[in-house]
């Protein structure tokens, strides 16, 4: 039972590629990213679509963010009307932000990230700790750059070999918390 939608979306308030994957009542919206005044205001309005999705009976939603669209998912993971979120190469991103989480949350990072160094993901992660709460998972890739989930060569086998496992970690994620008889895999989206 897979129903599949890949689409783009440009929106007033928000540009982003979004994957909804819809798989028995689970959905997962992953915004790659976003080039808005304000991801604090694309969170509360990605709200409303989000209420839409659930009145019409989807029983989970996860929601993913890449780069801009990292802080957008901070900003949605903060509110109960999600239940689990990741983050690659999150921008935009503070402690003061991850000390709000709300929900499971995976932060991927990377070793040569500028927006989002190591250092500063590491205090991320500390943060989380600090919230016996909220289950955590926190990553950082080796050898690769900020944008390296999403935007990456794909003539290189070790950038697509990266992403990859970025992907299959994020679905892990989401399958670990939203799995309601049927996993999400990396081949159906």
């Amino acid at each position: 039972m897979k129903n599949t939608v890949n689409h783009k979306k440009r929106c007033n308030f928000l540009t982003f590629e979004c994957f909804n994957l819809r798989i028995c009542n689970i959905t997962v919206v992953v915004v790659l990213s976003s080039l808005l005044p304000s991801q604090v205001k694309a969170a509360e309005k990605t709200k409303a679509l989000i209420t839409a999705l659930k009145k019409q009976g989807v029983s989970g939603v996860g929601v993913g963010g890449y780069c801009w669209g990292g802080k957008v998912a901070i900003e949605l993971s903060k509110s109960p009307e999600i239940e689990v979120v990741v983050v690659s190469h999150p921008s935009l991103v503070t402690v003061d932000d991850i000390k709000k989480v709300k929900h499971p949350i995976e932060i991927l990072g990377a070793e040569l990230d500028g927006s989002s160094p190591p250092a500063l993901v590491h205090q991320f992660e500390q943060a989380l700790d600090q919230n016996k709460g909220i289950d955590h998972f926190v990553k950082i890739f080796p050898g690769v750059a900020h944008g390296f989930a999403c935007r990456y060569d794909a003539n290189n086998p070790f950038a697509v070999q990266t992403a990859e496992e970025a992907r299959k970690d994020m679905l892990s994620w989401f399958n670990k918390y939203l799995k309601k008889g049927q996993e999400i895999s990396s081949h159906e989206s």
